[in-house]
């Protein structure tokens, strides 16, 4: 067990090239203030500087900023190195130095305000933990949300020239970005390239990359395309962007299944089930642990709904007590227990609810007076507990009613 008065607090300031280091005591007396280069000798120099400033008895810890970005390098290597490492949220090094009375700002000053942050809040600071296998996960999501983005701004671009080209374009194929369609609209661009091509040709086209593509289906595409439409200089700019387009667009899906593909076998490798929760996927599994991390992260449910931005917000004044939804909070995280919430409230084509423990939750909340958008947060913090436990113990999902819920009759 640490005794704070043995302790030294060393707080960095992380940066691309260089991070910027001061120790300091629980008094605030500077023992020494550094910058070192953001590499492995850099470190050692820390360590050496560290080893040479630390008073006999005393154990130095560390803060340090974005322990998931800029100084994640330096936290991993220092925990490697058997050190105490604490992440400081920019947020409350930022507040510190707000709070002092002169508001200048320097690498200095950032650090030391880590390093205050790092006695202030010591036992709330999360500990940094040799992360490799998480932080995989997280390169894996980010790239896989970054093509998901890139192919709905190829599609919105795609969109308008076919658009252009073909203002009935959705009749012609059940899903326009299909390989079917694809493959149509890279081999005639613009309805003048048609000319000359009948039905039987096209659909002899059609039915190499769609089995079941009937012959009418050529015909109703021929009749509602102007053949006679001239190749302006326009057009032909047209067709080149709509063929690079649809280039693209097949090199993201490409990614994006490799990208799925590696999840699946990190989701393997894992001794996680929550996969086994309705309205959780591959993808959903992996953005959760992602964002979440080793199990023993948190030490509550409640922490990880703050974390989640999930629980609410203490807005009280006076007499008046009221609370509202967070804003803060892992985003990313929040949105993927979101995405859960809304795929367990949803209902089959017959009326049966996909998840009726859910359901039942979600409906009485309702009918407590809360808003639908209260009632699925409420639904989401519960989500929150089921998670945490299955994260903690290595469970499967068991659907467990509370004795409070009174399951309502479904209106078709």
């Amino acid at each position: 067990m640490l005794e704070f008065k043995n302790l030294v607090f060393v707080g960095i300031d992380p940066h691309k090239e260089e991070h910027v280091a001061v120790m300091i005591d629980h008094w605030g007396e500077v023992f020494f203030e550094l910058v070192f280069p953001n590499q492995p000798s850099g470190f050692e120099t820390l360590l050496e500087h560290v080893d040479a400033h630390t008073p006999d008895g005393k154990t130095a810890v560390f803060g340090i900023e974005d322990t998931g970005g800029l100084g994640r390098s330096c936290a991993q290597w220092l925990t490697l190195q058997d050190q105490l490492v604490k992440g400081v949220n920019p947020i409350m090094s930022s507040d510190r130095r707000r709070k002092h009375p002169h508001r200048s700002k320097n690498d200095m000053i950032d650090a030391v305000a880590v390093a205050r942050v790092l006695i202030t809040d010591f036992d709330q600071l999360p500990e940094v933990t040799v992360d490799d296998y998480y932080h995989a996960l997280r390169q894996i999501t980010n790239r896989r949300s970054h093509l998901v983005r890139t192919r709905t701004r190829c599609k919105n671009q795609l969109h308008k020239l076919l658009h252009d080209n073909y203002p009935e374009y959705k009749k012609f194929f059940s899903d326009p970005f299909g390989a079917t369609a694809l493959a149509f609209w890279s081999k005639y661009p613009h309805p003048n390239l048609l000319r000359g091509v009948g039905s039987k040709r096209l659909a002899s086209f059609l039915s190499k990359t769609a089995k079941n593509m009937s012959g009418s289906k050529a015909e109703l595409i021929l009749s509602m395309v102007d053949k006679q439409q001239v190749l302006t200089i326009d057009a032909k700019m047209n067709i080149i962007v709509i063929r690079q387009i649809i280039e693209q667009l097949r090199q993201i899906d490409g990614h994006i299944a490799e990208m799925e593909q590696l999840m699946t076998e990190a989701l393997e490798q894992s001794d996680t089930q929550l996969e086994t929760m309705p309205g959780v996927g591959t993808v959903t599994a992996i953005s959760i642990l992602a964002r979440v991390g080793p199990s023993k992260r948190f030490s509550s449910a409640d922490k990880l709904a703050r974390h989640a931005g999930i629980a609410p917000v203490d807005n009280s004044s006076g007499r008046t007590r009221r609370h509202q939804r967070s804003k803060s909070g892992d985003r990313q995280l929040n949105a993927a227990i979101h995405r859960i919430a809304l795929s367990q409230i949803s209902v089959s084509n017959n009326g049966t609810p996909k998840c009726p423990v859910a359901y039942n939750y979600y409906q009485q909340k309702i009918s407590e007076g809360k808003s639908k958008l209260s009632a699925l947060t409420c639904l989401k913090r519960r989500l929150c507990d089921i998670i945490y436990a299955m994260l903690r113990d290595k469970t499967c999902y068991v659907p467990r009613p509370s004795p409070c819920f009174k399951p309502t009759s479904i209106v078709a």
